[in-house]
């Protein structure tokens, strides 16, 4: 019985990974970019390897804290490795700028794999989400649990830009994308059955110039900065009255 029991779990296993397969195969073939992320898109087709982001000790900026943040960037400009001495966070993505890997090392540690799958009758993207049930980063079809845990469905408007996020298993609304002009300018974040968080994006010459995320449930302000050309400059983040002021520092390919 035992030999029946663990031979239909392996069977299950496969039967998960080549329907996880098949789907993202399925996006490669969409060519609907992900659009609810500017901060992400900022650092595309820009030939940046490496970002490393140093928190100032004063106002001045003459000197900076020792704990660093590192990111490191694939080809395409996605962030593939961040990295501070505490934690390490490793992602993949399809070619649509997706996330199809998330294996995140902290104090609690998280791996996923995400798989997508676009419904042109409905305009929707099904965003399906299966943990694996190791703590590393290689895995086969027997890593997978037989279980998804959790599928989002994406809504599109009549543009291809994502306007929605919504937990299809849990019945909740997880975030709100506002556009004008095809531009993102405002989404709103949605924790505990209320709003959680607040970004806004402004843009000069429809380049982003600045992000600000606003916090519901602790009053802290985090601010993006960018050039004209519109690369990361540096960002603040506003606490109980007190700034810290982050710079960041780039290696090329």
């Amino acid at each position: 019985m035992r030999l029946i029991k663990n031979r239909i779990n392996y069977l299950l296993s496969i039967a998960i990974l080549v329907v996880l397969l098949s789907l993202v195969s399925c996006s490669k073939k969409k060519h609907i970019k992900n659009t609810i992320d500017p901060y992400a898109q900022s650092f595309w087709g820009r030939g940046i390897k490496t970002m490393i982001a140093k928190n100032c000790l004063d106002s001045t900026c003459l000197a900076f804290d020792t704990l660093v943040h590192i990111t490191h960037f694939n080809t395409a400009g996605d962030r593939i490795t961040e990295q501070t001495s505490f934690s390490i966070r490793k992602l993949t993505y399809d070619s649509n700028h997706f996330i199809i890997r998330d294996w995140n090392r902290t104090d609690v540690l998280e791996n996923f794999v995400y798989s997508y799958q676009y419904d042109n009758k409905t305009n929707y993207i099904l965003a399906y989400r299966t943990e694996l049930n190791h703590i590393k980063w290689e895995f086969t079809e027997k890593d997978l649990l037989p279980r998804l845990t959790d599928t989002i469905t994406l809504q599109l408007d009549n543009n291809h830009n994502i306007i929605s996020e919504r937990s299809t298993s849990k019945n909740k609304l997880i975030a709100q994308y506002f556009y004008n002009d095809n531009l993102l300018y405002k989404k709103v974040s949605y924790f505990y059955d209320s709003i959680n968080e607040t970004t806004t994006y402004s843009y000069l010459n429809h380049t982003l110039s600045e992000i600000t995320i606003t916090g519901h449930m602790e009053p802290v302000v985090i601010k993006h900065y960018f050039s004209r050309e519109g690369v990361l400059h540096h960002s603040t983040r506003e606490l109980f009255g007190r700034t810290r002021v982050t710079m960041y520092d780039f290696e090329f390919y």
